[in-house]
């Protein structure tokens, strides 16, 4: 959930029922946040098709046979097999999403799979940047 302003940085108090006050000069100071949500909001959704799987700090969040996302919530992951059970479309899936992306702040560092590839079982290898998410299609 984002509130009023946070997709670009902006940290006013909120006094409901009265939003605060935005300022839209930071909507172009930090363009790569708001590209960042943006692309966010971009991805498919697919209701009533959602599992989640804890795999600390990796956490897994997968809509089956459409979009499989991993959450990051400690340091830069590298060569980490990762199991979702319902990921049952053996093969490639390629990467629609990458948290940590240069594109979206000079200071990530791009870590991230390009595509991963699920074997029969629903296992594959991620390359995943830290405090971030991958998402595959």
């Amino acid at each position: 959930m984002l509130f009023q302003g946070q997709e670009f940085l902006s940290y006013s108090s909120f006094d409901f029922p009265v939003p605060p006050n935005l300022n839209w000069d930071a909507a172009e100071q930090n363009k790569g946040i708001v590209n960042e949500v943006s692309a966010l909001l971009r991805l498919p959704i697919v209701p009533g098709a959602s599992a989640a799987f804890a795999l600390a700090p990796l956490r897994v969040i997968a809509v089956c046979n459409s979009l499989v996302c991993l959450l990051n919530f400690g340091p830069a992951l590298l060569a980490t097999p990762v199991h979702v059970p319902c990921a049952n479309r053996p093969g490639k899936w390629q990467q629609v999403f990458n948290g940590d992306s240069t594109q979206y702040f000079p200071s990530f560092q791009g870590i991230g799979s390009q595509e991963i590839d699920f074997d029969a079982n629903g296992t594959a290898v991620v390359d995943i940047g830290p405090f971030s998410m991958l998402c595959f299609h």
